[in-house]
């Protein structure tokens, strides 16, 4: 299936990178650890994750060692676990327990779960340690945090830490280097900095015993603690709101107290994670810290070292920087984490969630994985091929225009689209691979799984399990049918966009710009787009209609580029994609006022009567309207005779014509009607005249049914609308087929005020003729 790649960071970015280092944050946060350095972000190598392979068992959890026994929490379903010392197989057992016996040395223990048939077996389990001397070991560890500060000790931290395998030297040579950065850290040498933090990393080689003693004592020493004062700031202001007069304080206090609760949801969920699987947070920061050390290793020396001399010389031009961007991004193509650490990561996301509604979930885990490893490459290989769009960022036009550049958005939009295609076309074997991971069906439950893991994070956030109801109501209408519709309906959209936009400089975004700069500033006629004065009024109102006539043309021809070769599958398979995607995209925007589910159930039924009823019509008649402007060149032809209204106006009353007070414009106003309705009265067929009848029907019924935005009045302002409309398209019929074949040098009065009519008519329509010669 093809998939979609209109993303520069994907969501696997944001599962393996921000929630990890979210989640890293938040545990910093605890201690007031605040890091001399940015977090850096993504990676990824091409390699070719196998769909395939089926999920690792999960590991064993809760190693205890005592007396010389190692014990372990069971895995539902396995028989069978191998039990390693410092990495080396000892045994494999069928018991959760295994008699280790009394090591001379050191020894850190982990125990793997046998996979059953059609499963992996599982990572290895999070470690537990012998030490010879641990009471020694702890007064060690104890004495060195007193040096810091910490003269009683932290309760739990030093036993958890000898347990976990971490030698008291280790610890006392990290405080040491964790000293040095933070009181001698200088940030204008950044490349010393880097070097500094990956020596200290170096010196921590039991980062999981590490991590594991902080995620042992969090719940007491820090989490408790502070949902303790959050509670007791709740009640404060709870009260202050309770016994406050003023309206607008109650507001502030409500949201000073939502603020509170949130924070106090977000730490109830970690504290309950911690109690239920530490073994799994320590996993997953351990492997997230690792991740991170890797990264910036690879990026320290090359990359990092050209970044810090394009910002210390300060002139860096586009190509120093563009080098610099891929060399960053091929570091990060050179660091992917591994599939297991995706799944890692995916079952930490689940039990960060506390879901109650995702039974089965982790089945998915590895198709997940792979689907995020895929994503995850896409993009960052989608950042190695964006050479047009990172020019136009670090453009020095762009960085230098006061008051906006009118024009920037559509020179972005275009080196996007060159970047898309560029893009597209180096890394087709690798979006083939990526199409080819998951079948439909797999795609869709990862869609359905992300919904259900959605709802359980809002119903922990507090939202009203009302507002969850609404909008699953939409989701659900996302059948394994209409999911398909509408990755392949986005992909052909999106890639003719990209491919009218890459091909046309001057495209119809960068027209609307060029019209709507041209204005009048009290003193001065200008063109904020383009830099141009006008010294007359004359050329003011020309450069404004003939910008008009150019934008217009341009954009039916966009129109017509883009959905002109539409099948009538293609559009039949757009309208129904449209039938959820456009209401939802409204109720995402506030447009449409919906509470309950059975709100959501009246929308997507509106919307489906509208759209079964005239839906791929409207698509023919929208391709038949845009392919005949475009044949007719409808709008060039409107040039040329303001050329001839403008060379006669000249002629007749001089270059600044337009100032005059009171100029007879009839000669231009009068050519420009007959033209317009003879195009009018041939594009007004019988099938087109029906459609506009039956689309009329279904948009008044959407507004009178609350559908659509501005549809907030009574029925009856909207029938007399229908009415209305019904009236004016009747009077536009009329006037094209009496005007237009006739000749604008032999109007009658009654010809004229048949036009005048038909064009009142079209400006109250709203229609495109703002550019009355």
């Amino acid at each position: 299936m093809k998939r979609r790649i209109f993303i520069v960071l994907s969501m696997s970015l944001l599962v393996f990178s921000l929630i990890g280092c979210d989640l890293l944050s938040n545990l910093l946060a605890q201690f007031d650890v605040t890091l001399p350095f940015t977090l850096p972000t993504g990676p990824v190598t091409t390699v070719d994750p196998d769909p395939a392979v089926s999920d690792r068992i999960t590991a064993p959890t809760k190693l205890v060692l005592v007396d010389g026994t190692l014990s372990w929490t069971p895995v539902a379903g396995v028989t069978s676990y191998d039990i390693f010392a410092d990495g080396v197989l000892l045994n494999s057992v069928a018991e959760v327990s295994y008699p280790v016996g009394v090591p001379v040395t050191r020894t850190i223990y982990t125990v793997v779960a046998k996979g059953p048939a059609g499963m992996l077996d599982s990572l290895p389990s999070v470690g537990v340690a012998f030490v010879p001397d641990a009471a020694t070991e702890i007064a060690l560890i104890d004495a060195a945090i007193a040096t810091r500060g910490f003269p009683e000790g932290i309760p739990g931290f030093s036993a958890e830490l000898v347990r976990r395998g971490m030698p008291a030297a280790e610890f006392d040579a990290m405080l040491e280097g964790i000293s040095l950065e933070f009181e001698e850290l200088d940030v204008a040498a950044l490349s010393e900095a880097v070097d500094r933090i990956l020596v200290l990393a170096a010196t921590v080689i039991h980062r999981e015993a590490l991590i594991a003693a902080v995620i042992h004592i969090m719940p007491e020493q820090f989490l408790e603690p502070q949902l303790t004062a959050i509670e007791a700031m709740i009640e404060s202001y709870t009260d202050l709101r309770d016994r406050t007069w003023n309206p607008s304080d109650r507001v502030m206090y409500d949201q000073i107290i939502r603020e509170l609760q949130t924070r106090q949801a977000e730490l109830l969920e970690l504290q309950e994670m911690i109690e239920v699987d530490p073994d799994l947070v320590i996993a997953s920061l351990t492997r997230l810290v690792d991740y991170l050390v890797e990264v910036l290793g690879g990026l320290d020396g090359g990359a990092l070292d050209g970044l810090i001399a394009l910002l210390e010389a300060g002139d860096a031009d586009v190509a120093e920087l563009l080098l610099v961007k891929n060399e960053m991004v091929q570091v990060l193509l050179d660091t992917i984490p591994e599939i297991d650490d995706f799944v890692l990561l995916y079952r930490t996301l689940l039990a960060f969630a506390n879901p109650t509604d995702l039974a089965g979930a982790e089945l998915l885990a590895n198709e997940a994985a792979v689907r995020a490893r895929y994503e995850l490459e896409l993009s960052l290989r989608f950042l190695l091929a964006s050479e047009a769009l990172f020019e136009e960022l670090l453009s020095p036009h762009l960085m230098t225009v006061p008051e906006g550049d009118l024009l920037g958005p559509s020179r972005m939009i275009r080196a996007f689209a060159i970047d898309y295609l560029s893009f597209k076309a180096e890394n087709a074997d690798l979006i083939a691979a990526a199409d080819a991971a998951l079948d439909d069906a797999t795609d869709y439950l990862l869609f359905r799984q992300a919904v259900r893991l959605s709802n359980t994070m809002l119903e922990n956030a507090g939202t009203p399990q009302g507002d969850i109801d609404a909008m699953n109501v939409f989701y659900d209408a996302i059948t394994p049918e209409l999911f398909v519709k509408i990755e392949d309906t986005d992909e052909l959209i999106v890639d003719r966009m990209m491919t009218y936009f890459a091909e046309n400089a001057e495209n119809a975004i960068y027209l609307k710009a060029v019209l709507r700069g041209i204005g009048y500033d009290g003193e001065t006629f200008y063109n904020h787009a383009t830099g141009e004065t006008f010294d007359t009024v004359t050329e003011y109102d020309r450069a404004y209609l003939l910008a008009s006539y150019a934008y217009k043309a341009e954009l039916f021809r966009m129109i017509d580029e883009i959905a002109g070769s539409l099948s009538v599958d293609e559009a039949a398979d757009l309208i129904d994609v449209l039938k959820v995607v456009f209401p939802m995209f409204l109720t995402d925007l506030d447009a449409i006022n919906f509470d309950t589910a059975a709100d959501a159930d009246a929308i997507l039924l509106a919307f489906a009567t509208a759209l079964d009823a005239e839906g791929t019509q409207a698509v023919a008649m929208l391709q038949r309207i845009a392919a005949y402007v475009v044949d007719n060149d409808v709008y060039g032809g409107i040039a040329t005779i303001y050329a001839e209204a403008d060379a006669y106006w000249t002629d007749l009353y001089g270059a600044d014509y337009d100032a005059i007070e009171g100029m007879d414009r009839s000669y231009g106003r009068y050519r420009y009607m007959v033209y317009f309705a003879h195009h009018y009265d041939a594009l007004l067929t019988p099938d087109m005249i029906a459609f506009l009848d039956a689309a009329s029907i279904a948009y008044f019924d959407l507004m009178r049914a609350g559908m659509l935005p501005g549809s907030d009045l009574d029925d009856d302002y909207w029938d007399e609308r229908q009415e209305l409309f019904d009236d004016r398209l009747l009077v536009v019929i009329a006037g094209a087929r009496a005007c237009g074949d006739l000749d604008p040098d032999l109007l009658t009065e009654v010809d004229k005020d048949t036009l005048d009519d038909m064009f009142a008519t079209l400006f109250g329509l709203g229609t495109f003729h703002d550019d009355l010669i």
